[in-house]
């Protein structure tokens, strides 16, 4: 996989987010935003705390977003990106929580008709390997209400028989 997520600008809704990955950042890139949001559990150093306006989003690696995540997003984001602020997202390598994140975002601001599926819309707009489970997917497609489209559902093996 050759990816480089270090702030890189996406769309969603009237709104760009900045999103990346600590695999790939420099402090440097963090200066881009006015708000850094990161989904890491892990603490980020004093210096870069001190320096930065931090809103911190812990969330286990390969696991749907926290209990509290839509209101998160609508309390929390969505208000700073009306604001103008730049928001900088986060995980260690920019595809399951970031991505996840960003469909989630796409899925709440812009319309079913807009964007019938919002993982597309971030594999198509920022990485092909966003959102990486079939929990994160179920949880973005749950802020609308549905279920998971069969395109994301594990195939089943046919059975060869004798």
């Amino acid at each position: 996989m050759t990816c480089d997520h270090r702030g890189d600008k996406i769309r969603a809704g009237p709104y760009e987010v900045l999103v990346g990955g600590t695999r790939y950042m420099k402090v440097g890139d963090l200066r881009k935003a006015d708000i850094v949001v990161p989904l890491i559990e892990r603490r980020l150093s004093k210096r870069i705390r001190e320096r930065f306006n931090i809103l911190p989003y812990p969330w286990p690696d390969f696991r749907p977003p926290p209990e509290g995540f839509k209101q998160f997003l609508e309390e929390k984001i969505v208000p700073l990106l009306h604001e103008g602020k730049k928001v900088l997202v986060f995980c260690v390598g920019g595809h399951g929580r970031t991505g996840t994140f960003l469909a989630s975002l796409i899925a709440l601001i812009e319309s079913v008709a807009e964007t019938p599926d919002p993982i597309a819309a971030v594999r198509e707009r920022h990485c092909s390997h966003a959102v990486e489970t079939l929990e994160q997917v179920a949880a973005v497609f749950a802020l609308r209400g549905q279920a998971v489209p069969e395109i994301y559902k594990p195939r089943k093996k046919l059975e060869v028989v004798r």
